[in-house]
C-alpha cells in the first residue's frame, strides 16, 4: 500500500552544439549568435561526478558577450564565416532594427492606439473601483453581523 517510488539517474549526457551567425534584431552592435541545430554527443558522465564538478554560476552580466568576441567566435568557428558574411549579416540585422523601431513608433503614436489604450485604462479602472466596492460592502456586513451577535453578550437570560 504505502510503497516508496523512486527515481534515480545515472548519467548525464551532455550536447554540444556549434555557433552560427544569427538574426536577432535585439543585439544592438555586431554580429548575432545563435547555437546551431546539429549537435555532438559527449561521452555520458555520471551524474555525482557533474554534480560535484565546480560550476560557475553566472548572472545575466557574466552571459554577455561583446561585438568583437562575438565576431571572434563566428570567424573561427566550424562553419568558416568570412568577413563579408559577418558584414552582410549585421546589415540585415540593422535593418530589421530599424524597421520595427519604426513600426513601433507608428503603432505607438496612432491615435486609434491612443483610444484603444484609454478605453482599456477606463475599463480596467472601473473593474476596480466596483472590486473595492464589493469589498467595503462584504466588511460592512460583517461588522452588522459582529455587532448583531454581541447585543446579547454578558446579559444573563433567564430559561
Amino acid at each position: 500500500m504505502g510503497q516508496d517510488h523512486r527515481v534515480l539517474f545515472d548519467a548525464v549526457e551532455i550536447r554540444e552544439y556549434p555557433i552560427v551567425l544569427g538574426n536577432n534584431p535585439s543585439s544592438t552592435f555586431g554580429p548575432s549568435i545563435e547555437i546551431g541545430w546539429e549537435y555532438t554527443d559527449l561521452e555520458p558522465q555520471d551524474v555525482e561526478d557533474h554534480v560535484n564538478r565546480k560550476t560557475i554560476k553566472r548572472d545575466a552580466r557574466a552571459l554577455y558577450v561583446a561585438p568583437v568576441v562575438r565576431e571572434s567566435l563566428l570567424l573561427r568557428s566550424e562553419q568558416q564565416y568570412s568577413h563579408q558574411d559577418i558584414e552582410e549579416a549585421v546589415r540585415e540585422k540593422n535593418k530589421v532594427r530599424q524597421q520595427r523601431q519604426r513600426s513601433n513608433f507608428i503603432t505607438n503614436n496612432n491615435p486609434v492606439n491612443d483610444v484603444r489604450n484609454k478605453v482599456r485604462y477606463q475599463k480596467r479602472r472601473k473593474k476596480i473601483l466596483r472590486a473595492i466596492r464589493n469589498l467595503q460592502k462584504e466588511q460592512e456586513e460583517e461588522e452588522e453581523e459582529e455587532k448583531e451577535r454581541n447585543i446579547y453578550r454578558g446579559w444573563w437570560l433567564p430559561l
